[in-house]
């Protein structure tokens, strides 16, 4: 029982540092790809200008966190079979 809990800590720790790191590319305006289970990114919404010039910073409505899955995630969403639990 020991073994099992110290290989969920060590999960937990993983999964903390994980996060801990893709913030901190993300604040810095990064893609962090995470291996073959896709990639996170930051999107912007903002007030539409006519040019250049008139745009700042404060425009900026919204930002979001958004992921992209890599391949197998984005076959295997294409591929769910749906059926009704009664």
């Amino acid at each position: 029982m020991l073994h099992l809990q110290l290989i969920e800590t060590d999960c937990i720790a993983v999964l903390l540092s994980l996060e801990r790191n893709i913030l901190r590319q993300l604040e810095q305006g990064k893609i962090v790809r995470v291996g073959r289970l896709g990639s996170f990114n930051v999107t912007l919404k903002s007030v539409g200008k006519n040019s250049l010039g008139e745009v700042t910073a404060t425009d900026i409505v919204k930002g979001r966190v958004r992921f992209r899955p890599g391949k197998k995630l984005s076959k295997m969403s294409t591929e769910l079979r749906y059926r009704k639990v009664e």
